[in-house]
């Protein structure tokens, strides 16, 4: 069984509940569920490339540093911006997509 559903061709949700999306050609969202039933997201930018690889994932501290509004007083931790990242790779794979990351 899979880890991950897969909800459109650039759309997939986990298991664990968290989910990443593609809402245009310069952005990538990774959603995570919180305990009161909501959810924060983050924004990653993305350079969409032809070819063997598909997109060029920009995720360093300059690009991820803190949660999107109505989270975005809260900073990003090092260890919150390699779980995003590991998430976000792990779906990207199941999704079949390539990728290459910049910081």
């Amino acid at each position: 069984m899979s880890k991950f559903t897969r909800i459109a061709a650039r759309h997939a949700r986990s298991a664990e509940g968290f989910e990443i999306k593609f809402p245009g050609l310069e952005k990538l969202l990774y959603l995570q569920p919180l305990s009161s039933g909501g959810k924060r997201s983050v924004t990653i930018p993305i350079e969409t490339l032809m070819g063997a690889v598909n997109c060029d994932l920009f995720v360093g501290e300059t690009f991820l540093h803190h949660w999107d509004q109505p989270h975005n007083q809260e900073a990003l931790r090092a260890e919150d911006r390699d779980r995003i990242i590991e998430n976000v790779t792990e779906a990207l794979d199941f999704l079949g997509i390539t990728y290459t990351m910049s910081k």
